[in-house]
């Protein structure tokens, strides 16, 4: 940041010199990422079905939606027929006030297709939602929000957390965050043999430098594409 500064303040002529150029900066540790395994993740599923914000857990591995994506969910951006769910706003916390907004970026605007077992599990948890709407009556707040509290309110990112602390406590898989299983989405997925570009995609990434760098971590204990590839392609 200071070379910038700098470099900015040379072009005005108010500096001669761009002495934090001359700088040798060590490269920052990037903090090693995590994934669930497919048993962790089976387990973690299991724990939180038909559970309160048991959906979230579903829209994390599932789709892979950032955790503000899957609080800011509205039933509006989900087409049973078509069995697809599409990314269009976020909540976000601004001025200790949550609100609901745009994604993070452009490219993070995207329709997903939906398996049959996440659209059964949303069916439920709208069937869930319609009885509490019921009980709640005038202290109802009409967001049309996925994810909402007894008075469909947006939910705290924090009881959100706390919530996935309690599955994971159930599942004994220790600790996770709602973004590891963005994390995790993306290393099943490679796991399963998904195209980089494809997984891409699905997170709302530009590219896949971001998605193979930073979210994509190898769940095999031992790497075997050599030997299943070019035994094939070396074979008499």
């Amino acid at each position: 940041m200071l070379v910038k500064a700098l470099r900015h303040a040379e072009r005005r002529d108010l500096v001669h010199r761009n002495v934090a150029a001359l700088t040798d900066l060590r490269r920052a540790t990037r903090r090693e990422g995590r994934s669930l395994t497919p048993e962790q993740a089976r387990q973690l599923l299991a724990a939180s079905q038909n559970q309160t914000f048991g959906i979230t857990v579903q829209l994390g591995l599932y789709l892979g939606l950032r955790p503000g994506e899957v609080l800011g969910l509205q039933w509006s951006d989900i087409d049973f027929n078509e069995r697809t769910l599409s990314v269009r706003r976020s909540l976000k916390r601004e001025n200790n006030q949550l609100r609901i907004g745009p994604p993070k970026t452009n490219g993070s605007n995207r329709t997903l297709k939906m398996s049959e077992q996440l659209a059964s599990s949303l069916l439920q948890h709208a069937a869930e939602q319609k009885r509490q709407r019921v009980v709640a009556r005038e202290l109802w707040h009409e967001f049309d929000l996925v994810v909402a509290t007894e008075i469909g309110t947006p939910v705290d990112p924090s009881n959100s957390r706390r919530a996935l602390n309690n599955f994971c406590e159930r599942a004994g898989i220790g600790h996770w965050s709602p973004n590891e299983l963005r994390h995790s989405f993306a290393s099943l997925m490679s796991l399963a043999g998904a195209p980089m570009e494809e997984v891409a995609d699905a997170m709302g990434h530009v590219d896949t430098r971001m998605t193979s760098q930073v979210y994509r971590h190898n769940l095999k204990s031992i790497v075997d594409v050599a030997e299943s590839r070019l035994n094939h392609l070396f074979a008499d």
